[in-house]
């Protein structure tokens, strides 16, 4: 069931539902449609959907211009599922009352619902915009609603409009402090508008008050590594990996974090410790592999990084990026360059067409001095990331092996202005300035 599909749920019921009132000159037909209406609730309450959706559609076929009718119908009709109908009494009922509440309410979520399982891009976006267009009139029509504050936030959230979802969780949070789906979606709005100070809090103050929800806890241990809280992080990671044991990625989810916050001290024999000690744990758990083989590469212990990629590669044959890393590892560092170019091209096969794995099969070539076998590879990841300053000085480097000074020149004056990561900005300026006096000759 989709998110709105258990907000519809659950929510629906809550409506502000007024009685049908027959005016004081009351026709028969007029108190027959009333009593009809009252059938309709009884049965409705007795859990007899099929009952109440009839009694109300023969107190509308004697009151027809009954908008609270039609809406109680609609109400029916969305709890059963009858997305289609639900809507069709809905339009109905604002027809005839266009501030009508209820009806709002039930578009809002029939409508969400719907958008949720759309396929159509375009018709998710439009569902969603009347969703929002409903759910709005619908808390503007009357008193608090704290199901459509909660269902409204929800669609603010999805469409970027996260500023808007903030005093509406707040709201629903200072009525239902302990509804974890709403500290939830606080912090993804908080997240939304790059206050991840404020996401923060809301999830410490939550988890102090519900230590045992796993998603929350989860979820501060996450924005503690975006706030880059690394020690935070991993006495998070640790206290759900210890109340969780049998929950499959907690465990590795703390070694990782722990190791973080030692990498973030610049402790890396401390971080590899707690990697080394992981890994025998769960030796086929790729990811920590590849950080351990990480951390021992930035050691320039490349021997014991060459051995943890290949255990990675001997417990999982079809790791791209074990595959990849190695081999840019062993030619970046003039070794093994045979070997690098296949371990590349295998993951290539894999994964073919990526941008890093393509850098990397260039470099290796570049490395072998066949610049001319490396530069297409080159190219076409310089064309996939363009900022990329570490993939632009690699094809600067085949044009200046190619002797085409100034192709080189003008690769490093972009590369000079790409992201700069993994690059030395005095090393890029020599080199251009040395292709730059070669092609002035």
């Amino acid at each position: 069931m989709t998110p709105f599909a258990v907000l519809l749920a659950a929510h629906l019921s809550m409506a502000t539902q007024a009685p049908l009132q027959p005016p004081p000159s009351a026709t028969e037909t007029q108190a027959e449609a009333y009593f009809q209406f009252l059938q309709g609730r009884a049965l409705d309450e007795a859990g007899d959907l099929a009952g109440a959706a009839a009694a109300y559609r023969r107190a509308l076929e004697l009151q027809p211009d009954s908008p609270s009718l039609h809406a109680e119908l609609a109400m029916i009709d969305a709890r059963s599922g009858q997305a289609t109908d639900a809507l069709t009494e809905s339009l109905a009922a604002l027809k005839i009352d266009p501030d009508n509440r209820m009806a709002h309410r039930i578009m809002g979520f029939v409508q969400a619902s719907m958008a949720e399982t759309a396929t159509d891009a375009a018709r998710q976006t439009n569902l969603e915009t009347e969703a929002i267009g409903h759910f709005e009139k619908a808390l503007a029509a009357g008193p608090n609603d704290l199901g459509v504050d909660l269902a409204l936030a929800h669609l603010y959230v999805d469409a970027n409009q996260a500023q808007k979802a903030v005093p509406l969780l707040q709201t629903f949070l200072d009525e239902r402090p302990d509804y974890a789906e709403a500290a939830l979606l606080l912090a993804d709005a908080y997240e939304g508008t790059h206050q991840i100070g404020a996401a923060v809090s809301v999830m410490e103050s939550f988890v102090k008050e519900q230590p045992t929800d796993a998603r929350a806890a989860s979820r501060l241990a996450g924005l503690y590594e975006q706030a880059e809280r690394w020690t935070d992080a991993a006495s998070a990671w640790d206290r759900l990996s210890t109340q969780n044991p049998t929950v499959a990625g907690y465990g590795t989810r703390a070694s990782l974090a722990r190791a973080n916050a030692r990498l973030a001290a610049k402790d890396l024999s401390g971080a590899a410790a707690i990697l080394e000690n992981a890994v025998e744990r769960t030796p086929g758990e790729s990811v920590l592999g590849l950080t351990l083989a990480s951390v021992y590469e930035q050691a320039k212990n490349l021997d014991k990084a060459e051995g943890a990629f290949r255990s990675v590669i001997a417990h999982d044959a079809s790791n791209a990026e074990a595959l990849n890393d190695l081999g840019y590892m062993l030619a970046d560092n003039g070794l093994k360059l045979d070997e690098a170019v296949g371990l590349i091209q295998r993951a290539l096969v894999i994964d073919p067409g990526n941008p890093s794995f393509l850098d990397s099969l260039g470099w290796a070539y570049v490395k072998q001095g066949h610049a001319d076998t490396g530069r297409p590879s080159l190219e076409q990841a310089a064309s996939a990331v363009p900022k990329a300053s570490v993939i632009l000085d690699h094809l600067a480097e085949a044009y200046f092996q190619l002797k085409r000074y100034n192709d080189a020149a003008l690769t490093w004056d972009r590369a000079l202005s790409g992201d700069m990561d993994g690059v030395d900005k005095s090393d890029l300026t020599k080199k251009r300035d040395k292709a730059r006096q070669l092609a002035g000759k």
